[in-house]
């Protein structure tokens, strides 16, 4: 995918912006293909960049220009955070990504100003930028379902990604990932006895034992020959 060189130039006026006046400057959100296009080709010059989504594993993130080694202070990126919940558990809609965005999006709300959403159970964790936060604020119906949006901190511990037992990571907010729910599994006892039905069914047809040799002079299985009595 080609580059697009109107953003391109607007991240370097921002980076030049930061340089000439020993301020930080931010931009709005970014998608990963942005950032790395940014990231592989930076514009040169005596600060640093880094990128800020909110939360370690993020994927849509802003660009920061300077760093607390170039200004002599720690930049604070204009990221919030803006928490969603159903007015009634009982009588909601299963909420998805796609309707939490579709709900923000019908704000008036720019994509750019919008970044990972976190979901689990219906209940939404939005990451974005200090300007959107009122308008946010505002959505009171996702779908058919009434919710209450309220600004909050970055501890957001109900949202924390879930692991599943063979520790494949699903990211929050990533396209086909779980939703925070926690993925359905087999009891121990039922993984325990598929395992063994696999085993079964992968062993050689020369290995199967035989109840007696075509003599009938001994018994090679005398445990077989119990379970038949």
């Amino acid at each position: 995918m080609e580059r697009s060189e109107e953003l391109y130039r607007h991240l370097t006026d921002l980076y030049r912006r930061a340089e000439q006046r020993n301020v930080p400057v931010f931009s709005a959100f970014l998608s990963p293909a942005e950032q790395e296009d940014f990231r592989r080709d930076p514009p040169k010059g005596g600060i640093r960049f880094s990128f800020e989504g909110g939360f370690p594993d993020a994927e849509r993130r802003i660009l920061v220009c300077g760093s607390e080694e170039d200004l002599g202070f720690r930049p604070e990126p204009p990221v919030r955070f803006v928490r969603f919940s159903p007015v009634s558990e009982k009588y909601s809609e299963e909420l998805t990504h796609r309707d939490y965005l579709g709900a923000i999006l019908s704000l008036g709300i720019e994509r750019n100003l919008v970044g990972d959403l976190l979901i689990r159970e219906n209940r939404a964790a939005v990451v974005c930028l200090e300007q959107a936060v009122p308008l946010l604020i505002s959505l009171k119906e996702v779908r058919r379902t009434r919710v209450t949006g309220e600004e909050c901190g970055p501890d957001l511990p109900e949202f924390t990604p879930v692991f599943p037992r063979n520790k494949r990571q699903y990211r929050l907010g990533a396209p086909g990932h779980s939703g925070g729910r926690l993925l359905r599994s087999f009891p121990e006892s039922r993984r325990t006895a598929l395992s063994r039905g696999k085993s079964a069914d992968k062993r050689p047809s020369g290995d199967r034992p035989r109840q007696k040799d075509q003599r009938g002079q001994r018994d090679l299985c005398p445990r077989l020959r119990e379970i038949h009595l």
